[in-house]
């Protein structure tokens, strides 16, 4: 069976940070499996190439424009650039869920939830818009769910997101809500 990735290519610049720019391109290959050590931050000037399943992704929205996003739910950056994209018709987004427990407790069983659901892309829209912040969250009965989570959590890691949001945009690193530069590389929205 094949499994659509992304292919993600990390440069270091000379100044020492790692992941600042990236590329992408849409291929299918069969399986996929990334040792720690194939995803280690490059040297200065060197490339690295991370693969990210994105059929472990959450796929909202069916635009030209491929946003790969790495989100926590009780982020309230991340909530704000939620409400941003669901406005938009012109993305694709690839969600992958980074509960930062530390900051946000409830966030990682708002992650199980939003895995657990039937649809995950609306479960998402109803967490990221408020919704279960007051409400019980639905208690979750797939055994799969902390599995999925961890994939989440280990795509995260393998393109060195320590915060969130984290957006890789038409191949391009975004850190943060940074509306400005999102749209700098795919344009303003027409539809407001």
């Amino acid at each position: 069976m094949s499994k659509k990735f992304l292919a993600v290519v990390v440069k270091a610049l000379n100044i020492g940070i790692a992941s600042m720019w990236i590329s992408l391109f849409v291929s299918a290959q069969a399986g996929w499996v990334a040792e720690s050590a194939d995803v280690a931050s490059p040297a200065a000037g060197q490339t690295k190439q991370v693969n990210i399943v994105i059929d472990k992704a959450i796929r909202v929205g069916m635009g030209r424009n491929i946003v790969v996003e790495f989100t926590d739910p009780d982020c309230p950056y991340c909530r704000k650039l939620a409400d941003y994209m669901n406005k938009r018709k012109d993305v694709t987004r690839y969600v992958f869920l980074y509960p930062l427990t530390q900051l946000h407790p409830q966030a990682m069983e708002k992650s199980k939830f939003i895995l657990c659901s039937k649809n995950q892309a609306k479960a998402l829209e109803d967490v990221m818009s408020g919704k279960y912040d007051k409400e019980k969250i639905p208690s979750c009965k797939n055994p799969n769910t902390d599995q999925m989570l961890e994939e989440h959590k280990k795509m995260a890691e393998n393109v060195s997101v320590t915060s969130t949001p984290t957006l890789i945009v038409n191949g391009q690193l975004v850190q943060g809500a940074n509306f400005e530069l999102i749209e700098k590389i795919i344009g303003p929205n027409k539809i407001q």
